[in-house]
């Protein structure tokens, strides 16, 4: 981290960095990845480095260019109308996409009143740090655990509060 902030205070490369990504942010089209693998070689250099040579700094940050032109040069533009094609009554259809943000909007609903009925399961900040636990796959005795380690208390005293709080969920969660 202190390695990035070094870098990000060094006007000179800073300033190299941007004019040579804005000259080619026109023929690239992910232009994030570029900034990305730069920043991270140039972490990697200055790490290893104490005397650091803006010439190999440079070098470094053209050889990602080149890279990236090789990796994320703008593809060719088909348009919809090229793609119109002709029946058997001489009537030309053009294509039309299918509409991805519908489905998009369903799952975000689904997602949205999964979160919401979860949100309604804990009342405090403790059965939170629950769920949020079992959501990211730890099991009850790890969850026990850490929050013995919280407050102190007996870890197993905690998993049978766990275990009852997990019971609880269910009866709730098939009541709605």
């Amino acid at each position: 981290m202190e390695t990035l902030e070094t870098i990000y205070n060094d006007k000179s490369v800073m300033s190299y960095v941007r004019s040579k990504i804005d000259e080619v942010s026109s023929k690239i089209t992910n232009v994030w990845k570029l900034e990305e693998s730069i920043f991270k070689q140039l972490e990697c250099y200055y790490c290893k480095c104490d005397k650091r040579s803006i010439k190999r700094i440079k070098y470094l940050i053209d050889r990602e260019i080149v890279q990236a032109l090789k990796r994320y040069t703008t593809e060719k533009v088909v348009m919809f109308s090229e793609l119109t094609i002709v029946d058997d009554f001489g009537e030309s259809i053009e294509y039309e996409p299918t509409d991805v943000l519908a489905n998009v909007s369903e799952t975000v609903l689904k997602d949205f009143s999964l979160n919401e009925k979860i949100s309604g399961l804990a009342s405090t900040d403790c059965e939170r740090f629950v769920l949020q636990a079992w959501i990211n796959g730890f099991t009850d005795k790890a969850i026990a655990a850490e929050l013995a380690l919280l407050d102190g208390s007996n870890p197993n005293s905690k998993r049978i509060w766990v275990q009852r709080f997990k019971t609880r969920c269910r009866k709730k969660l098939l009541a709605a």
